[in-house]
């Protein structure tokens, strides 16, 4: 039926092969769930993704998706929500909550580490970071090797040029793209459920916004983004 879950099991007593000393078997039909380009299921609710700069949502986002059914579903956000998220976001950046890439079993060992750390909790570790910086540490790269971290001063162009295998260590890279992840809802436009095919889960966006090379705050102030998005159209994906 509508909404069952890759995985389920439908039963059909007696339906499967005879023989002479026994009763027929039983036929198992297993739901196997493709993949779709466009979205992910996750239980009732359907995720999809969408990349634009924060200059193209500037007068606000808009994208009108072709859903399973066929039919067409809007999703969108005005300039204000967006502009919120991002500032939100900033915010919590400067507070250590950068976002790093992860590369198991390789280090830098060339790229001489500036600050250690007796934890593998990476947590603190991110958060060690944002404390360094603000001693005038540009911290770059942290490898975490057992129950030690190392916090070393690097572009991301230097670690990639000094990487090399290294079982057993893990390297966080600073992400090389300034970007904002925010979520968009639609209520009610997600898979029908399996219990009730008559309601639906939520349709989810993760919406990736590119932020601009240089200080991000010129674009944060709410009035100038308003003049700067007149007269420009909303994106469409």
């Amino acid at each position: 039926s509508r909404g069952t879950p890759s995985g389920h099991q439908a039963v059909f007593p007696g339906m499967a092969d005879e023989s002479l000393d026994a009763d027929a078997g039983d036929l198992v039909l297993v739901v196997h769930q493709e993949e779709h380009p466009v979205f992910r299921r996750q239980g009732d609710d359907l995720l999809m993704e969408a990349t634009v700069s924060l200059e193209e949502v500037l007068s606000g986002f808009e994208t009108r998706v072709v859903h399973l059914d066929g039919g067409e579903v809007l999703v969108q956000a005005s300039a204000q929500e967006i502009l919120q998220s991002v500032k939100k976001g900033v915010e919590q950046n400067r507070a250590g909550e950068t976002e790093w890439d992860v590369v198991p079993n390789c280090d830098c060992p060339d790229i001489d580490a500036v600050a250690q750390a007796d934890t593998d909790d990476t947590d603190a570790l991110k958060r060690a970071c944002g404390e360094l910086k603000h001693r005038g540490y540009n911290i770059g790269v942290f490898v975490v090797q057992g129950r030690l971290a190392y916090f070393k001063e690097a572009s991301r162009e230097e670690v990639i040029a000094n990487t090399v295998v290294r079982r057993g260590c893990t390297m966080y890279v600073l992400t090389q793209e300034r970007r904002h992840r925010m979520r968009l809802c639609v209520k009610g436009d997600g898979m029908p459920t399996f219990a009730d095919p008559s309601t639906r889960g939520d349709l989810f966006c993760l919406l990736t916004v590119k932020l601009p090379h240089g200080p991000v705050e010129q674009w944060l102030s709410l009035p100038r983004a308003s003049q700067a998005a007149r007269g420009q159209r909303r994106s469409k994906l």
